[in-house]
């Protein structure tokens, strides 16, 4: 059974002495991992492969204990980069193909009013369905193009000119 380990030095004390282990048999280390565990005296420390500097000797005072907790984080960080540094990136994803598509409604229209003929509000409702205009005039300003309106047969036809 894997010894279970801690982010900081403080919840591995508590935990020893929440298992009974007296206060001043408990020994805390700092696995290869970087994270803190604690183990009762009677463990040799020669065999612990622990920095000297990150072994407990007795009692801390707590900027001690403050060192030993960033490097016992630094070496968390160290770790970490260097498993992400090892680790390979993912697949890069297909580009997505592009689909050729139709003219837009606005491209049919302005098509159409560029013609000699001109576009009526009646070919503009059957072509687009739409009751109300405001994106064709707004089409043909982005297009760059110039309309200009006359009534034939009391409708409205539009023409489209450059600007």
């Amino acid at each position: 059974m894997e010894a279970k380990t801690f982010t900081n030095r403080s919840n591995a004390r508590r935990a020893a002495r929440a298992a009974g282990i007296a206060a001043d048999k408990i020994e805390i280390v700092v696995e290869a991992d970087g994270r803190f565990a604690y183990r009762e005296a009677a463990a040799t420390r020669d065999t612990l492969k622990v920095p000297k500097f990150l072994r407990r000797t007795g009692p801390l005072s707590p900027e001690e204990s403050k060192r030993r907790d960033e490097a016992a984080r630094e070496v968390r960080v160290q770790l970490a980069a260097e498993q992400a540094k090892n680790k390979p990136s993912p697949p890069a994803k297909p580009a997505k193909a592009k689909v050729a598509r139709g003219p837009t409604k606005i491209e049919t229209l302005l098509d159409k009013a560029k013609s000699k003929k001109g576009l009526s509000r009646t070919e503009l409702v059957e072509i687009t369905g739409w009751t109300k205009f405001g994106g064709f005039f707004g089409g043909a300003k982005k297009a760059g193009l110039k309309l200009r309106s006359e009534k034939k047969d009391g409708e409205t036809v539009w023409f489209a000119d450059a600007a």
